[in-house]
């Protein structure tokens, strides 16, 4: 069903589209918490995978990696599989443009979702593929969103990871109130670094940062949920 929703009437004409079926796929999965083989796993990657590795603008290859990542929740992927997918990741995330961003948003869910069937190594390189980005992403709004969201999660998994924090607090210093999203990210980042490793925490200036309103409605900084209340107001 998931293949024959996000196919139909033309559904991936555009690149916005593109993105808003990718958004789907991935929320549906994750949120959905489907674990179980996925019947038509090999359609959807079929659909994805093309607008993942191949991105017309940063939008799309943000919601096809987040997409990319959640089907390894399903046990129709094998851990060869699964594996295979992460070290291509770390590839995209540490090229540049809107493939790098992919290739975060791949990781990040990856990490996220399913922890166990990724090795330490290839967590050791994304980190060093991230560390890379931060402090390149310049005024690319999304790269800097997705740098700024791997930095947050892989905090929480070894703070030696992140590396020095100034990459970090000059991202932050350039958010801009206006930005909802960017500020709940902000926000994120400080929440994550302030726990796993207060030394790190300061100079990120912890109070300035806003939670969105999708936070009290969810309980929590759940980024899928962020993507899609954004995505109707927010110019990528």
């Amino acid at each position: 069903m998931l293949a024959m929703a996000v196919t139909k009437k033309g559904n991936l004409e555009t690149p916005q589209n593109r993105a808003a079926a990718c958004r789907y796929i991935a929320l549906v999965v994750r949120r959905g918490n489907i674990t179980r083989p996925i019947k038509n796993l090999a359609a959807l990657q079929a659909i994805v995978r093309p607008i993942w590795e191949q991105p017309d603008m940063v939008l799309t290859a943000s919601a096809a990696g987040l997409a990319m990542g959640a089907m390894a929740l399903s046990s129709a992927m094998s851990d060869e599989d699964v594996g295979a997918l992460a070290d291509q990741a770390v590839a995209m995330a540490a090229a540049n443009g809107a493939q790098a961003v992919g290739g975060m948003a791949c990781l990040h869910t990856l990490i996220s979702s399913v922890r166990s069937r990724i090795d330490d190594d290839v967590i050791g390189r994304a980190a060093a593929a991230v560390r890379a980005v931060l402090p390149s992403c310049g005024t690319d709004r999304l790269t800097a969103l997705w740098a700024l969201r791997m930095a947050a999660l892989l905090v929480t998994v070894d703070p030696a990871l992140v590396g020095k924090p100034e990459p970090v607090q000059a991202l932050l210093k350039r958010v801009e109130v206006s930005d909802d999203l960017m500020m709940s990210t902000a926000a994120a980042v400080v929440a994550n670094f302030s726990k796993a490793h207060p030394a790190l925490a300061e100079g990120l200036q912890a109070g300035k940062y806003s939670e969105s309103s999708v936070w009290a409605e969810v309980g929590g900084f759940e980024l899928e949920f962020e993507d899609e209340y954004s995505s109707a107001s927010i110019v990528y």
